[in-house]
């Protein structure tokens, strides 16, 4: 399954919550920051294993929170090779 990295681009889809849904980035320290979550750590994380995260954050506010997490657009890429 993928891991996200660094600059990754993601739409995080909170079902009926258009306020907390939105497009985020993947910053240079590996977190993210989502509306009523806040700050979520995804580098080397499955998109699951962070909508999990959200979902579990944003239970203090919601009675039943469903998070569908997407990768939007792939961040840098860096293939080093020896020999």
């Amino acid at each position: 399954s993928y891991r996200l990295g660094v600059g990754d681009e993601l739409m995080v889809s909170v079902l009926s919550q258009p306020t907390l849904s939105g497009m985020v980035k993947v910053r240079p320290d590996g977190a993210i920051t989502t509306p009523g979550a806040g700050m979520v750590h995804a580098v080397g994380r499955t998109p699951e294993e962070v909508g999990e995260e959200i979902e579990r954050k944003l239970g203090t506010l919601l009675r039943y929170p469903h998070v569908d997490l997407q990768v939007t657009n792939f961040g840098e890429q860096r293939i080093f090779v020896m020999g």
